[in-house]
């Protein structure tokens, strides 16, 4: 999944720890993002990343931070998009 503005790539890895993980479009070291999830959505703003973990809603910001649960509801686990 690309970043709202296209400048970063969000992307699933099994390596160690598994999880979504960020690198620049243009290439260079990935970073992990959110271990032990397998799907995340950019905002369209770019300003926020959400994703699903242990049914669970939970945000957080883009540039890095603590994640804020949003909801929760038993079976919240797929994909996430912002609408």
């Amino acid at each position: 999944v690309f970043s709202s503005d296209g400048s970063q790539i969000y992307f699933w890895s099994s390596r160690k720890p598994p999880g979504i993980y960020a690198t620049s479009r243009l290439g260079g070291e990935a970073r992990l993002i959110v271990a032990r999830v397998g799907s995340i959505d950019p905002s369209p703003d770019g300003k926020w990343l959400a994703y699903a973990e242990d049914n669970k809603l939970m945000v957080r910001p883009a540039a890095g931070g603590e994640p804020k649960q949003v909801y929760q509801e038993e079976g919240l686990n797929g994909p996430i998009r912002w609408y």
